[in-house]
């Protein structure tokens, strides 16, 4: 018989323990807490879940779920979405496609998120996370233009990891659905503007030093360089087998003044 499962607030719980006697106890994972209840009717099907009520045992209690626990969950609805997003876009995916993927219930997808929108959301919080870890990483404070460098082939290469064939295509198609989606549009451009402070007084410091031509508007020198990070993750969407190695170090070149070789007659 196939391990059965509890659902709880619409957490679907895997089992680690349980007797088929008239009162079923089931012993409940070590991240929920290795509590026992007891469950006044059951029934188990082979590969499918128990269905029962709850009702208190000898703790007195029902099981109290971790915020680790329901952070892992909902992380784990979050990564079948992008699978789905990715193969089959924004647009024709569905929350059935998403339940399907991660292996959950319904229950279970609408108690973190009520639609796509939300997952969404819970994309680009979980990047603006990443972004300040990685921002606060590379910017040292002792050069502004290596740490614009720096920045840059962060932004240009996020996308054209091991996940590339996933993460690529997801930008590319929240990209394309923000045309058509106010909220995603919002979500998506808040990605954009929520670390632009940061860089151009980077830039603005980099004019000062003498490294960026102080006749360049740090809000147009922020827009070209966003361009070609956008134009990086176009091109490992369309060719999963480039290598992006060339065309940074291209375009560091072209920053570091050195991509004509020649003098200006």
């Amino acid at each position: 018989m196939a391990r059965p499962h509890l659902t709880y607030k619409g957490l679907e719980i895997n089992v680690l323990k349980y007797t088929s006697d008239s009162e079923t106890e089931f012993r409940m994972p070590p991240s929920i807490r290795s509590l026992h209840l007891r469950i006044r009717t059951c029934i188990i099907d082979t590969g499918n879940r128990p269905v029962g009520r709850f009702y208190s045992g000898e703790s007195g209690s029902v099981p109290k779920v971790s915020d680790e626990y329901l952070e892992e969950r909902r992380q784990e609805i979050i990564c079948a979405a992008e699978i789905c997003f990715a193969n089959q876009g924004i647009h024709g995916t569905t929350l059935e496609d998403i339940r399907n993927e991660a292996g959950v219930s319904k229950g279970a997808v609408y108690h973190y998120f009520k639609s796509k929108e939300d997952i969404v959301d819970g994309l680009r919080d979980r990047s603006r996370v990443e972004d300040t870890m990685t921002i606060e990483d590379l910017v040292q404070g002792e050069n502004a233009f290596d740490d614009i460098c720096n920045l840059f082939a962060f932004a240009a290469t996020r996308n054209l990891g091991e996940r590339r064939d996933v993460d690529s295509r997801v930008a590319l198609f929240l990209w394309a659905e923000a045309l058509i989606n106010q909220r995603i549009m919002g979500s998506q451009m808040r990605l954009i503007e929520e670390p632009r402070d940061v860089i151009r007084e980077l830039i603005k410091q980099a004019q000062a030093d003498g490294d960026i031509a102080t006749g360049l508007d740090p809000d147009g020198v922020m827009d070209a360089l966003i361009s070609f990070t956008f134009g990086m993750t176009v091109l490992g969407a369309w060719k999963p087998d480039w290598d992006p190695a060339a065309a940074l170090e291209t375009m560091k070149v072209l920053l570091s003044g050195q991509f004509r070789t020649s003098t200006p007659a």
